[in-house]
C-alpha cells in the first residue's frame, strides 16, 4: 500500500494502526501490541509477529487500535491464492468510521486450503478515502497505513453438512440428537 503523505499521516497527523490482535484456532494468538509507525505507510509484520492459525469457515474477532486521528476506515484481506495481489474476493472484513479502538469480524471462507497466507490490514482517512468494504489494498491514498501479517490456515475436520433426528434413543424415551 502506499500513502502519498505517509511522513506526516505517522508523526504530525496520527494516521496508523497502533496495534492489531485476533485469537485464532487452538489459543493461538496474532497479537502486535504497539506497533505504532515508521512513517513509510506501510509495514511488514510477517517475520516479526508469528503466524496464527485460522479454520476454513470460521469466524474470528480481530482487535484493531489506530493512532490519535479519527474517525479511520480499516478494511482486511488475505491472500488465499498466494499470487501477492490482494482481490475484492479476499476481503475477510473492516470496519467504517472507527474511532481510536474497535472489534471487527473476520470470516475465512469454506474452502480454502491449508497453507501460510498473507493478511493485509489497512487503513484510510474517512473523509477523503474509500470505506470499507470499497479501501483498494494497495492503491495511493493520502494518509493512512496498511500492515502485512501471516495466518496459518489449519486443515478443517471436513463436516461441511448440519443434520438433526428425532427418533427414539433407547428404552422408549425419544431426543434430539445434532451433528454439525
Amino acid at each position: 500500500p502506499v500513502y502519498n503523505y505517509g511522513y506526516d499521516a505517522c508523526y504530525s497527523y496520527g494516521f496508523y494502526i497502533n496495534y492489531f490482535s485476533f485469537t485464532g484456532a487452538g489459543g493461538s494468538a496474532l497479537s502486535d501490541p504497539g506497533s505504532g509507525c515508521d512513517g513509510t505507510g506501510y509495514q511488514d509484520r510477517r517475520c516479526i509477529i508469528p503466524p496464527v492459525n485460522i479454520y476454513p469457515s470460521a469466524t474470528y474477532t480481530a482487535t484493531i487500535g489506530l493512532g490519535t486521528y479519527s474517525p479511520q476506515n480499516v478494511q482486511a484481506w488475505i491472500d488465499f491464492n498466494n499470487d501477492g495481489v490482494f482481490d475484492a474476493s479476499e476481503t475477510v472484513g473492516g470496519i467504517n468510521n472507527m474511532v481510536t479502538s474497535a472489534a471487527f469480524t473476520i470470516n475465512i471462507p469454506t474452502g480454502v486450503a491449508p497453507g501460510v497466507y498473507t493478511l493485509r490490514i489497512r487503513s484510510d482517512q474517512n473523509i477523503y478515502e474509500p470505506d470499507y468494504p470499497a479501501i483498494d489494498p494497495c492503491a495511493a491514498y493520502g494518509y493512512g497505513e496498511g500492515q502485512d501479517y501471516a495466518v496459518n490456515v489449519l486443515p478443517g475436520c471436513g463436516l461441511v453438512a448440519t443434520s438433526t433426528k428425532t427418533d427414539v434413543l433407547c428404552y422408549g424415551n425419544t431426543g434430539t440428537v445434532t451433528v454439525t
